[in-house]
């Protein structure tokens, strides 16, 4: 799902696309993608949104507030959209 997601991103003109992704055969050998980032926090500092295309509850909670998440290093006011079926609650953390 999330490189059919990242993909149609790619198709913009004004989209300026950076992904990590935790399954890296994903990734690497697509010259579309604009950057692709070694860690979700790397990623993190540099975006104004983030979107997460997760599989799990516990991908969410790695992704947003792991040791190396995104909200370890995301600048204020940046804008996180979840595009997953994680419970509620998990979303709330």
């Amino acid at each position: 799902m999330g490189t059919a997601f990242a993909e149609r991103l790619c198709e913009s003109p004004t989209v300026d696309l950076s992904v990590m992704t935790l399954t890296i055969k994903h990734a690497t050998g697509h010259g579309r993608w604009h950057h692709v980032a070694p860690s979700i926090a790397e990623l993190a500092k540099e975006c104004d949104n983030s979107d997460f295309i997760v599989g799990t509850n516990e991908e969410m909670l790695e992704a947003a507030i792991g040791s190396e998440g995104a909200l370890s290093t995301a600048r204020p006011g940046t804008v996180f959209l979840l595009h997953s079926s994680t419970h509620p609650d998990t979303t709330r953390r």
